[in-house]
């Protein structure tokens, strides 16, 4: 059966009405219900009603405690206090008494070998204290084989064990019911299942059940509810305990329309209620009866809710044979199987169809009945709910406590554990005393012994194969009640600790150190370290097997790891695992990450060629750290003629070009700029600069000489030359 989703239920109209008057109506439903209401009741006056993945509480005068609210829910269930848990075909969930979840949803459907599941498959029932079953069952088609499960949950919601098989006869069953006990364990009941109708099938139906105690142990194996087997066929079935163990079950019992033959007439279909109740043993306590008058009616769906004294109520829904109106009735019975009166009717309204009731009845006989009203005229389906009392009323039970002292846990040695007894409870008197005392295992000392919760250091041990504590809680009541329960807390040894050294940064090309002296184990040695390499850049381990390493890391190492693929830088690590083992042969782990520090590329600019006399930038403004932040510059002259620098620090300097000399045509400048980061890792980059002379200017001569004198006498002297050389020449022409 398929719930629908909250976002299709909130579209649509519907209403809850309380009958006697009283009426909560509810702008959030659908105009078909698609999963029948499920109702339960508290001895704290609330309850609770299910229907299409919604819920509501409200207190037994109809007055709204919780309005509307999402809750995935098949099934419903109760404790005494208000508190309840819900069941689908995937999991069950515990809730506060206002609808609070007090924990995340347990996945009840761990074990399956199921194709395909069909008609009803998972139920849930509470006792007084809050202690649970769940039922599922999965079921294969072909051949038609169901594998029923149960799962018991302790008073905290805690599971007991791991899920059981139900039924050891797989074929032809399904749709387990289960009812839980008070004080005396629980039954589930299963029929065959009606697909034996759909494939035309002939023969008898039956109604199956096995009884268990409250530790889960089997009483009474896979035995028969119903005696007559031979008069239809079993349908719809509930069954409901007692505080003492006594049950009661109640089934539809179909016999198919008999066609007219040569011999007889024709018989309409029948469709009857029968009930037969069981002591605790899953003795019968007589035979079936049934449970109206055996009319022309079509009755089918019957639901037994029971109070702790065994008092108890059936309902059912009624339908005329060849009509579709249809009432809910019911019929109230003492404890001893005798009925209260005659059958009454439930519904006010006494047109169109009611049908798929449910009811729940308190420990004091307060009864809630629930059900759908389809008028069949077109107007939206609604969920109608009464209120009554049982004729033979209850009495509150006189229950002992029900002391917790949680499940059996283990914890660390030399480890602090707390023990928790607050889910101990007790359904109708107040928990005043809580004592705790140790009954076995290494002494300890509790923080507080006369608390509901208290703690101890687990003692440290030389036992490789742990050690036993046990405690003993004891809980009393106002009235002096008392019940004490035990729990076992298995001490582990703790084995080594591993402690690889605080995550590191370090700079390219520096050497760095692994340490794991830190690491220890508290009750022996540690007799062997290892280094390995988990994930990042790779690092050379010249000899792993040392409690401490040093390593130098090779910026070579690292090119492929630090650029991502939009370009973006991503900081180069390597993640080293240190792994312990101490005497005792037990391992720890521990990781540490070593972040490697690049330096800033420094950019100076490019070379070029600047004219004398000129004032020039300097530019380091490209300079980038790609893993942090650039946090100084420095510019230097490191050659040429000397240059004064403005703002050196800064990433744009400026100098004042020097002139130009004629006897150093090639004369350069060269600066060098170094950069900083936020790490204190630098680096540095040049830059050169030609001088060249300013434009229309003559060379300039050394003041010194020089060079300069030295040309000038050339040139002299050349001159004197040449004029010597013509003065000759004259001096030989003929006469």
């Amino acid at each position: 059966m398929k719930l629908k989703t909250h976002a299709v239920c909130c579209a649509l109209l519907y209403c809850i009405q309380f009958s006697g008057g009283l009426r909560a109506d509810i702008s959030v439903g659908t105009t078909t219900v698609i999963v029948p209401p499920k109702v339960a009741i508290s001895d704290k006056n609330t309850s609770i009603v299910t229907w299409d993945g919604l819920a509501k509480i409200y207190d037994t005068s109809g007055a709204t405690i919780k309005d509307v609210f999402v809750l995935d829910a098949l099934y419903i269930s109760m404790r005494s206090d208000g508190e309840f848990f819900s069941a689908n075909s995937k999991d069950i969930q515990r809730f506060s008494a206002d609808g609070t979840p007090m924990n995340e949803p347990y996945k009840f459907n761990t074990l399956t070998n199921s194709l395909q599941r069909i008609g009803k498959n998972t139920d849930i029932s509470t006792n007084l204290y809050g202690e649970s079953i769940t039922t599922k069952s999965d079921t294969i088609l072909a051949p038609f084989i169901t594998f029923m499960y149960g799962q018991r949950f302790d008073i905290a919601g805690n599971t007991l064990g791991e899920e059981f098989l139900i039924n050891e006869q797989q074929e032809d069953r399904g749709s387990p019911i289960a009812s839980i006990s008070a004080n005396d364990g629980y039954v589930i009941s299963w029929r065959t299942e009606q697909a034996l109708i759909r494939h035309g099938v002939t023969g008898s139906g039956r109604i199956y059940a096995s009884r268990y105690d409250a530790h889960g142990a089997l009483i009474k194996k896979e035995f028969t509810l119903n005696s007559d087997t031979y008069d239809g066929y079993k349908l719809e079935h509930d069954v409901a305990i007692d505080g003492s163990g006594n049950f009661v079950s109640a089934w539809s019992n179909y016999i198919p329309e008999k066609p007219a033959s040569l011999f007889s007439p024709a018989t309409p279909p029948s469709k009857k209620i029968k009930a037969r109740r069981f002591d605790w043993q899953g003795e019968p306590l007589g035979g079936e009866f049934l449970i109206h008058a055996d009319n022309a009616l079509l009755n089918a769906s019957p639901q037994i809710a029971m109070n702790h004294d065994g008092h108890f109520i059936i309902v059912w829904e009624s339908r005329e044979i060849d009509g579709d109106n249809g009432d809910i009735s019911a019929r109230f019975y003492h404890s001893d199987g005798t009925s209260v009166g005659d059958v009454l009717t439930i519904n006010d309204t006494l047109t169109g169809k009611q049908y798929s009731p449910d009811v729940a009845i308190s420990t004091t006989g307060q009864i809630v009945v629930t059900w759908i009203d389809d008028p069949e005229n077109g107007n939206p389906q609604s969920i109608k709910t009464k209120i009554l009392q049982h004729p033979s009323g209850g009495l509150t039970p006189i229950l002992k406590p029900r002391a917790h002292a949680g499940a059996d846990d283990k914890v660390l040695e030399d480890s602090s554990y707390q023990l928790d007894a607050s889910h101990s409870y007790s359904p109708f008197e107040n928990i005043t005393t809580y004592q705790w005392e140790q009954t076995s295992g290494i002494p300890v000392t509790l923080i507080a012994e006369n608390t509901a919760k208290t703690s101890f250091l687990a003692p440290i041990t030389d036992n490789m194969q742990g050690e036993l504590l046990e405690f003993k809680l004891t809980i009393t009541t106002n009235t002096g009640q008392t019940d004490s329960d035990t729990v076992v807390i298995y001490i582990e040894d703790s084995g080594p600790v591993a402690d690889a050294g605080s995550d590191l940064r370090v700079n390219f090309h520096q050497e760095f150190t692994l340490n794991g002296l830190s690491s220890y184990d508290s009750d022996g040695q540690i007799i062997s370290y290892e280094w390995s390499i988990k994930s990042g850049a790779s690092v050379y381990l010249s000899n792993p097997y040392t409690s401490t390493q040093t390593l130098n890391n090779d910026s070579r190492s690292f090119a492929d790891h630090n650029v991502a693929g939009d370009g973006s830088w991503v900081n180069i690590t390597t993640t080293f695992t240190l792994t312990v083992t101490d005497d005792s042969g037990l391992i720890s782990s521990d990781d540490v990450v070593v972040t490697y520090n690049m330096s800033p590329e420094t950019k100076a600019g490019a070379d070029r060629v600047v004219t004398e006399g000129q004032r020039e930038g300097l530019d380091g403004s490209g300079s980038i750290d790609y893993d942090g932040e650039i946090t100084s510059y420095q510019w230097v002259q490191t050659s040429g003629p000397t240059a004064e620098i403005f703002s050196a620090t800064s990433a744009a300097a400026e100098f004042i070009v020097p002139d130009y000399n004629i006897d150093d045509a090639n004369a350069t400048l060269s600066f060098q700029l170094t950069t900083t980061d936020n790490e204190e890792r630098n680096s540095g980059d040049n830059v050169i600069f030609r001088i060249s002379p300013a434009t229309n200017t003559a060379p300039t001569s050394s003041p010194q000489g020089g060079a300069g004198a030295v040309s000038m006498i050339n040139m002299l002297l050349v001159l004197y030359l040449i004029t010597s050389f013509v003065r000759r020449r004259s001096t030989q022409q003929p006469t």
